[in-house]
């Protein structure tokens, strides 16, 4: 990890967002994702304030974020400190936490409002976590098969999205991760 990156996110993860003036510099996607709601939604068409869906946005955010996101992470402060010969979780028992745990609870958190997308009838700003979190489980790990109603939600709600793709670019090539 550079030097420069690190003055910037001492974890040495991804997201990181800088302001234009460099008076601003957040990193954890939770809080990168907040920021961007207060400053850009001022309808509060993605996420509405004071309501039902808002509380399980943040449940749901903060599951994606803390809890789902560990299931693919392979850049963390905890293997940074420890080095390539500290212990690592085996991809086996990575993925039977998928299955078992977090892939039902995940969809579990999706349906809640009724779905089809995790704030309802309409796209909204959980679809964001939960569309990053299968994103990963399936790019990345190609493990989102496990769970098919995460795969389906992932497949026709979430990658064909054309600011999704914006923003992953170039999935249709794969990655070199």
């Amino acid at each position: 990890i550079p030097s420069w990156f690190l003055s910037l996110n001492p974890n040495g993860k991804v997201p990181c967002l800088v302001s234009d003036e460099g008076k601003l510099v957040l990193w954890e996607s939770g809080a990168i994702c907040a920021h961007m709601l207060e400053r850009f939604d001022r309808d509060r068409f993605l996420a509405p304030t004071g309501t039902l869906e808002q509380a399980r946005f943040w449940q749901l955010a903060f599951y994606c974020a803390g809890t789902v996101d560990n299931l693919t992470a392979t850049s963390s402060p905890i293997q940074r400190a420890v080095g390539a010969a500290g212990p690592r979780w085996d991809n086996d028992e990575r993925r039977r936490a998928l299955r078992e745990v977090c892939g039902p609870t995940l969809q579990d958190l999706i349906c809640q409002n009724g779905g089809p997308y995790a704030a309802g009838a309409r796209f909204g700003a959980a679809d964001v976590f939960s569309g990053m979190c299968t994103f990963w489980l399936k790019e990345k790990a190609g493990w989102l098969s496990d769970s098919p109603a995460l795969e389906k939600y992932y497949e026709e709600l979430i990658k064909p999205r054309a600011a999704f793709q914006d923003a992953v670019g170039g999935i249709e090539n794969g990655f070199d991760f």
